[in-house]
């Protein structure tokens, strides 16, 4: 729903009832580029490395073992016996398939197939200060995916084409307080790029859809995290990480094809769309059973609420029109496992992420559903100082039903179907170098 509020101190503007401007807006809201990618809101929950993308995330709040830890639980770089850096891709191959059910009254296909592959990189390096104090510095794939139907898309007046990347470079440090507790905190400088490509209809019907294409759109913003851990027995580890809110401002040149020159879009050079990412709070427990196997259990509530509302202005008007995305918090549980025998390890993990929109909310821009993960990982001593790690998950995205009649489209746009293809493999590999 839009409605009239006031940001910035710029007049926020109700709907225009005309087909073109209920499909720009609801196109040029931000577009975090489908689950291709994302959990049940828009991170990725798997971190390069073994402990991390080998167990479906469920050692994320309680990551000791590795560099990784920088990202995802700062305390935990206080376990590092060695001075550690890694790097390596992970490989994001998603199989996205629209089966409409109804279509626009001008037509429309299922789209193809709307899946776009994606390397994701990732580096982390700890060092140790003396014997309170590592610190670690880190580079990782924070957002990330793609989708690209065919443009006679059932949905293309929401999206056709839709590239998001989000880089996060990241600084931490922890302390250990004693031999039970540890506290690390950190700050990520995240850069975020949006390429994004729509139709519209045509005030001249016999001349076709028209395009609307914004390019390389970014912004940078920074996101804190803490974390502390409690040690009540060796074999033992309990923690808390928060990770705060991202708020960024996407800005770019926009640019249309096909539509009459007298149209305020058509004379816009700029758009710029504000938005929050959510908060994340993690729990975690991690458990060694004995000399080979360790074992974890993780939950996390994030507050994808904050994302409800989208912020959208061209600089040809005055006004801030909001698109309402009726977005709910999501949360997510996890279980995963590690066994150990000299010169290597394997790991496995499972993890479940509930949906952040309801089938009737969701829309082809960001068609994000529950998610349901199955996680695999190798690691081999290759010398003292070197070893690598090999792995993979399968990521059951749900079917991302979608029904538009609720939505502000006119009833000559709204189409209905759900994704008969929706899933995606993940491959990813490291090296892992201690000095």
């Amino acid at each position: 729903m839009f409605h009239n509020q006031k940001k910035n101190n710029r007049k926020k503007l109700i709907i225009n009832s005309s087909p073109f401007f209920t499909s720009f807006l609801l196109g040029s809201a931000l577009q975090v580029v489908s689950t291709s990618a994302f959990g049940g809101g828009a991170y990725i929950p798997e971190m390069l490395s073994f402990s991390s993308a080998g167990t479906a995330g469920a050692f994320n709040p309680v990551n000791d073992m590795d560099a990784m830890a920088v990202l995802s639980n700062p305390a935990g770089l206080t376990k590092l016996e060695k001075n550690q850096m890694e790097g390596g891709l992970n490989l994001l191959l998603p199989q996205i398939k629209f089966s409409a059910s109804q279509v626009p009254a001008s037509g429309g296909t299922n789209g193809g197939s709307a899946g776009e592959t994606t390397p994701v990189p990732g580096y982390a390096l700890a060092h140790r200060m003396n014997d309170q104090w590592v610190i670690g510095f880190g580079v990782a794939g924070l957002l990330g995916g793609g989708v690209e139907y065919n443009k006679d898309f059932a949905g293309r007046y929401e999206a056709i084409e839709s590239i998001l990347a989000g880089i996060a470079v990241t600084g931490s440090a922890g302390y250990k307080i004693n031999n039970e507790w540890s506290v690390g905190f950190g700050v990520s400088i995240v850069q975020t790029t949006l390429d994004l490509t729509l139709a519209t209809p045509n005030p001249v019907p016999a001349l076709g859809d028209g395009l609307v294409i914004f390019d390389a759109l970014d912004d940078v913003g920074t996101q804190g995290h803490f974390s502390l851990n409690y040690q009540p027995a060796k074999d033992t580890l309990l923690s808390f990480v928060y990770r705060t809110n991202l708020s960024q401002t996407l800005s770019g040149p926009i640019r249309t094809t096909g539509l009459p020159p007298t149209l305020p879009v058509s004379t816009a050079t700029n758009i710029s769309l504000d938005m929050e990412f959510a908060s994340v709070y993690e729990l975690g427990i991690a458990k060694q059973l004995n000399d080979e196997w360790r074992i974890a259990v993780s939950a996390d509530y994030e507050t994808w609420s904050d994302f409800a509302n989208n912020y959208i202005s061209i600089d040809t008007s005055n006004d801030i029109r909001v698109l309402e995305r009726n977005w709910d918090d999501t949360w997510r549980l996890a279980f995963g496992a590690i066994y150990e025998q000299p010169g290597y390890k394997l790991s496995m993990g499972i993890s479940y992420d509930s949906s952040a929109v309801e089938d009737e909310y969701r829309t082809a821009d960001l068609p994000v559903d529950e998610q349901l993960r199955f996680a695999f990982g190798f690691t081999r001593n290759i010398s003292d100082v070197l070893e690598y790690s090999l792995g993979g998950s399968y990521v059951d995205l749900g079917d991302g039903r979608i029904t538009t009649q609720n939505q502000p489209l006119p009833a000559a746009l709204t189409y209905e179907g759900k994704y008969k293809d929706n899933y995606m493999i993940s491959l990813f590999g490291t090296l892992r170098y201690f000095y």
